[in-house]
């Protein structure tokens, strides 16, 4: 590229464009090359590029770099799905159905989920603010509409925070906008309460830097803004000798073809190159530190933005999962939380309801799979606990089996897994879709599961179990009897923890029911009001443990057809078993009721006779439903449910028909007592107790009930073995 200066035209140029055009001129070598922040400046080199400073420049400046990492964060957001929960009695439900959800995923005539979403995130990003304006007919929200930040202003309130809001529309005319039909969405400013700070605006600098970078790179080959060289002479040329020229240099001399030939030159001409600058020709290196100080603060790898220098699959991976983690959670966090506290009390009857999305941070399978496969196999996870993680249902009682490292062989038999209903079946919409895709997903969780980990249960089981008929007495054998009792622990342990989450459960609703019929003034004749009702709560609390005992008892007959080498499974329908079942569950929640009002009953009159307030009575209440559940839970819990496993054990040796008399195990822990060590051994009839109410053992009084079989006292761990017949 070059130009040709005439001398009386150059006479004529103004005296600043002679400035300019004399810095450009050819250097002598005592002159130092032009800057590139000087051309910067020259208006005639570079359209001026204006700093940004207002709320219409950041959400203009979405181009470039800023465009980029702007789209890739709103195409994240945009993509997550939303879910409703409804808190009840029995947990967390999701809610397939419900006109938030409705509202949400088809916010007006024109506009999805995925564009509501992506232009608000958007609007966030570069200016801090999105407004919702929520359009309703008789009270109820129908539409929602997305208003541009740069349009509306914030009305403050006397009496409320903010009045209202002004909203600036065609032909200069302004809108007055109720604050309750307005969601201002927005990242909070520490320097303005009512207003938000977008991420552009912590790089406006490195923005503007960077966009005047494109503008002089642009101006530079679009107007020729500084030219490549300058034939220079001191002669009057006339128009026909510049037009020859002109053409015989293009065409000799231009293009790659004719790249570095020899210029002959005549009539004095002289030809001088226009120099830059080692400083100027780094714009390139300027615009990629730009570039990367840009992307660093928006938080995006280079790698979400197709960069892929110096990428592998491993730190592409680990950049995906800390962009999802670092940027795009909390980014969705931010939004859930605002349409949780500002738009789902909108709602009639959304008291209990909570929105939340898809978790976005990527999973590693291969790493979970391992963990399962290390549960399973050291027996601190079972088949439904591995399912459950999953949002798989469980398969049953059978899936509660844990798996012990010492005989590779479960405590109990898996069996075929139940099928999964389908997701109920709705019309089928954008939302709609999404829940197809949520249950194709699942299935292929499922499926991958059960390729996965088959293999290790079936390991695990051994060869199938059948019908051996008699086997070697146990009672010879300690390892076998030591290996029982550890197995039988391992299971009564996992249904211990059960039994204290639901133990904790009817204390918390127990404790509730007392303290919301306490008065305001307390008298001595009212302590009886504020008492459980015995009645129902005995009732209330054998419907939560009958059907736990029932599966203890079950498991408990199963470990004792495995030690006899049977595979069969304890009949619950029997009538010995039932009627068993239905006393000890109503003796046992007819006990702890009793008990606790014994408690509440004393500490409550204490309190009165001492002339204590409502609120220390209450104090009372829950340090005493405190106490129950840290000390009485665990207690209660270890002692009826080692009833229960030896209550099956037990029916399991007499259902068999080869056990002739039942022999007392003890526990082969340090935890063995003085009494339980005076039993160990001991060997009756499968129909005679170990001890009857009455007697004595190694000092200790038998004064509450018969003992058939373990336990012998609270906190018993010891269990029976069958003596097989000759």
């Amino acid at each position: 590229m070059f130009i040709f200066m005439d001398l009386d035209l150059y006479q004529n140029i103004d005296e600043k464009a002679k400035a300019i055009i004399k810095e450009t001129a050819p250097l002598k070598k005592e002159e130092k090359a032009i800057d590139f922040g000087d051309l910067i400046e020259k208006p005639l080199f570079l359209d001026e590029a204006q700093p940004l400073n207002k709320t219409k420049d950041y959400l203009n400046a979405a181009t470039g770099w800023v465009y980029a990492c702007a789209s890739v964060i709103c195409d994240e957001v945009a993509a997550i799905d939303l879910h409703l929960y409804k808190k009840t009695n029995k947990g967390i439900e999701e809610q397939l159905s419900h006109p938030i959800l409705d509202l949400l995923y088809r916010a007006n005539d024109f506009t999805t989920k995925f564009d509501l979403f992506w232009l608000t995130q958007q609007y966030l990003e570069l200016s801090g603010e999105a407004p919702w304006y929520l359009v309703k007919q008789g009270g109820k929200i129908t539409d929602i509409l997305l208003l541009r930040p740069d349009l509306i202003d914030v009305i403050p309130g006397k009496d409320t925070y903010i009045d209202g809001y002004k909203y600036r529309v065609n032909q200069g005319k302004t809108i007055q906008l109720e604050g309750e039909d307005v969601l201002f969405l927005k990242v909070p400013d520490n320097t303005r309460p009512f207003r938000g700070r977008g991420t552009l605006q912590a790089i406006v600098k490195t923005v503007d830097i960077d966009n005047f970078s494109e503008d002089f790179n642009r101006n530079f080959f679009y107007n020729s803004a500084m030219p490549g060289s300058i034939l220079k002479t001191d002669q009057k040329l006339t128009q026909e000798t510049k037009k020859y020229l002109e053409f015989h240099i293009k065409r000799l001399y231009k293009g790659i073809d004719n790249a570095h030939k020899a210029m002959i030159l005549e009539q004095g001409l002289d030809w001088k190159p226009m120099q830059m600058s080692q400083k100027d020709m780094d714009f390139l290196e300027q615009q990629r530190f730009s570039r990367d100080k840009i992307l660093g603060i928006f938080r995006v790898p280079r790698t979400a933005l197709g960069i892929t220098d110096d990428v592998n699959r491993a730190n592409a991976e680990a950049t995906d999962y800390v962009f999802a983690k670092r940027t795009i959670k909390p980014k969705m966090q931010r939004l859930i939380e605002q349409l949780n506290e500002f738009l789902l009390p909108q709602f009639p009857d959304s008291e209990n309801l909570f929105l939340s999305f898809t978790d976005p941070v990527p999973e590693n399978l291969d790493n979970k799979l391992n963990y399962y496969k290390t549960g399973l196999s050291s027996g601190f996870l079972t088949i439904n606990e591995v399912r459950k993680e999953e949002n798989l249902e469980g398969i049953g009682p059978e899936g509660d089996q844990i798996f012990i490292p010492f005989t590779v062989n479960p405590i109990g038999q898996i069996k075929e897994q139940k099928q999964i209903d389908g997701l109920i079946q709705k019309q089928l919409s954008a939302r709609n879709r999404k829940t197809n895709e949520k249950q194709s997903n699942k299935e292929r969780i499922e499926k991958t599961l059960t390729e996965k980990l088959t293999p290790i249960v079936k390991q695990l089981l051994g060869r199938t179990l059948k019908k051996q008929g008699k086997k070697k007495s146990a009672e010879t054998d300690k390892d076998i009897n030591q290996k029982f009792w550890e197995a039988k622990i391992f299971k009564t342990d996992s249904f211990e923890k059960k039994w204290i989450e639901k133990m904790d459960e009817i204390f918390n609703d127990q404790s509730a029911k007392v303290l919301n019929i306490m008065p305001e003034k307390a008298a001595s004749d009212d302590i009886k009001k504020w008492l459980l009702d015995k009645k129902k709560e005995t009732k209330k609390t054998q419907k939560t443990f009958k059907p736990l005992m029932g599966s203890i008892i079950k498991e408990g007959g199963k470990d004792g057809f495995i030690l006899l080498g049977l595979d069969d499974d304890l009949d619950l329908s029997n009538p010995i078993v039932q009627n068993f079942l239905e006393e000890r569950s109503f003796q046992f929640s007819e006990e702890i009721t009793e008990e606790t009002n014994d408690k509440l009953g004393k500490t409550l009159s204490d309190g009165v006779a001492n002339g204590e307030s409502i609120p220390q009575l209450r104090k009372r209440v829950e340090t005493i439903f405190d106490e129950m559940k840290k000390y009485r839970s665990e207690r209660i819990a270890r002692s009826e449910v080692i009833r229960a496993s030896n209550y099956g054990t037990e029916q399991a040796y007499k259902e068999s028909g080869v056990v002739e008399a039942k022999i007392w195990l003890t526990a082969f822990d340090e935890r063995t007592c003085e009494y339980c060590a005076d039993m160990d051994g001991k060997t009756v009839d499968l129909d005679e107790n170990f001890a009857d109410k009455g007697d004595t053992i190694a000092g200790f009084a038998v004064d509450y009930e018969d003992v058939g079989a373990p336990p012998l006292h609270p906190n018993c761990r010891c269990t029976i073995i069958p003596k097989v017949k000759s």
